[in-house]
């Protein structure tokens, strides 16, 4: 009951609705099994492997770049998932940014680029990094909890170009 205490303390608290609190802790429910029967069952009783769902693991070992030079305000569609799943090799990563299960939610969307992210602070070293290839942070694609525990950060979420493409401003509808 200990490891519950806190998403009970949410839900007492009205800090989560309750319909994202049962989807959570089923989602959570189903993480746990996948991890179990990914351990110690035989194949047979394993869902999909055993691994998370959804299964977001691409057929690459090579990823691909794009460079679209996206900029802030820019209109962009964001990729259907088996466009990006296409993208990706097996640990869910193109050139080693990972496609998190919270992004699924965006997939065909349209949204304004909000920022290009060329330099990270890594938080344990202090380190600046530059990675090879830049990410992209939309306006209003934030990670909302559901697959992380309820996490309430709402943390950015990063997309590469490659799973991004630019929307027509002339022929698209306002956003």
């Amino acid at each position: 009951m200990a490891g519950l205490r806190h998403y009970i303390r949410d839900l007492e608290h009205r800090n989560v609705p309750l319909r994202l609190f049962a989807r959570a802790m089923g989602i959570n429910l189903v993480d746990r099994y996948q991890r179990f029967a990914r351990h110690r069952l035989p194949e047979r009783l394993r869902y999909k492997g055993g691994h998370e769902l959804p299964d977001l693991r691409g057929p690459l070992t090579k990823t691909p770049v794009e460079a679209l030079d996206l900029q802030p305000g820019e209109l962009v569609e964001v990729k259907s998932l088996p466009e990006i799943l296409a993208t990706l090799n097996e640990s869910q990563r193109n050139r080693n940014l990972w496609f998190d299960r919270e992004m699924v939610r965006y997939c065909g969307r349209r949204m304004r680029v909000l920022r290009r992210v060329e330099r990270l602070l890594d938080e344990k070293t202090g380190e600046m990094i530059v990675p090879k290839t830049p990410s992209i942070i939309l306006d209003g694609a934030v990670c909302v909890g559901d697959y992380h525990k309820l996490c309430p950060r709402q943390d950015y979420a990063f997309f590469r170009e490659v799973w991004l493409r630019r929307v027509d401003t002339q022929h698209a509808e306002r956003v």
